[in-house]
């Protein structure tokens, strides 16, 4: 599928959903963003519901946002139910400036919604010669050790630092997999690992479906739990919305309350750049050039294999349920179909 034609497509989908172009660009960059990186799991099969909560009224298709606080190297945002894509950027972009002069800026953002890829934040900073740190809260997925009901979000964290060449992308979910890895897999009638989610019962299961309706495994058992705890702290108990307060995407009678924080690390604050470049690309050095156990070519950094995906991408493709989806949108708009001459994954 050709990428310039899906952006068009989708960009065009948002705007006669009544969301500003400049806004819907940055929403739609970012999930096409994560679909190049095989990411698909907060790619443009999230854009489908994104546009039911827009019309349910639980989304305000053009952004609004009022600053609760704004002090030296902090900021409060309240997203006003705003795109979420939209404010983490605008959010970002806040604590960027604020570490250009303290340091460091943290940005907590209340009021929010699911917002794609943590790690799509991060590259900002990275972007500016800084660090940057991204988490947020999210619906409860996950049980707690020797629980039987979701108490916990797989709360997202990202740390993006940028070297002399691509930057280093820790990104991930407390859960062993994201929730919208299981929603794939569930799209193209696939079986899930059995370490990935129980089901309502607490029962291991292979079906997407049953793990989808059931509760998501924590990573690492219970130090996954713990930092999914950790994260919650920093974003839903400071905005004063978190876990069970948080109803799921995908239920279209309420709105999400979800919170962020985003942080900026000015890395010249703290010490030179070419020392640390030098020193970023000693670790890179020294992982890459590590001993590699038999049957494997190659060791990976956080974030590289995403990144090789991303450069060499010459097309999307989507799942023929979430290509029909959008064409039904499409329609209900006045719009024609995104082109069938495509490949589709199946």
């Amino acid at each position: 599928m050709n990428i310039a034609e899906t952006r068009s497509f989708c960009v065009e989908l948002l705007q006669r959903t009544g969301v500003p172009e400049d806004e819907a660009a940055i929403t739609v960059d970012s999930l096409i963003h994560a679909d190049l990186k095989k990411v698909s799991s907060h790619g443009l099969n999230r854009l489908p519901v994104y546009i039911k909560r827009i019309k349910a009224n639980l989304v305000r298709a053009k952004a609004e946002m009022i600053m609760e606080r704004d002090a030296a190297a902090i900021a409060v945002i309240d997203a006003q139910y705003s795109i979420a894509q939209v404010i983490a950027t605008r959010a970002m972009e806040l604590a960027i400036g604020k570490a250009r002069s303290y340091g460091i800026g943290a940005v907590l953002v209340k009021n929010s919604g699911h917002f794609g890829m943590a790690a799509t934040y991060g590259l900002q900073a990275a972007r500016e010669k800084m660090i940057g740190i991204v988490t947020s809260n999210v619906t409860p997925l996950m049980p707690a050790p020797g629980g039987a009901s979701r108490v916990i979000g797989n709360n997202p964290l990202a740390i993006v630092a940028p070297t002399k060449s691509d930057p280093i992308t820790p990104d991930m979910a407390m859960s062993t997999v994201a929730l919208g890895k299981l929603i794939v897999a569930k799209n193209a009638g696939m079986k899930i690992p059995l370490d990935w989610a129980v089901d309502k019962f607490g029962k291991v299961t292979d079906d997407p479906e049953a793990g989808i309706a059931g509760m998501m495994l924590p990573m690492a058992s219970h130090k996954g739990y713990a930092l999914a705890i950790g994260l919650e702290i920093l974003t839903g108990v400071m905005a004063g919305c978190f876990a069970w307060n948080i109803s799921g995407l995908y239920d279209l009678s309420k709105r999400q309350s979800i919170a962020h924080m985003l942080i900026a690390i000015n890395i010249a604050s703290f010490v030179d750049l070419d020392e640390y470049y030098e020193q970023i690309e000693s670790l890179r050095s020294g992982l890459k050039n590590s001993k590699r156990a038999e049957g494997f070519a190659e060791i990976f950094l956080p974030g590289e294999i995403e990144l090789r995906n991303l450069n060499s991408a010459t097309s999307i493709s989507l799942p023929e349920s979430v290509l029909k989806e959008l064409n039904g949108l499409a329609r209900e708009s006045g719009m024609a179909p995104l082109s069938q001459e495509v490949a589709i994954s199946k």
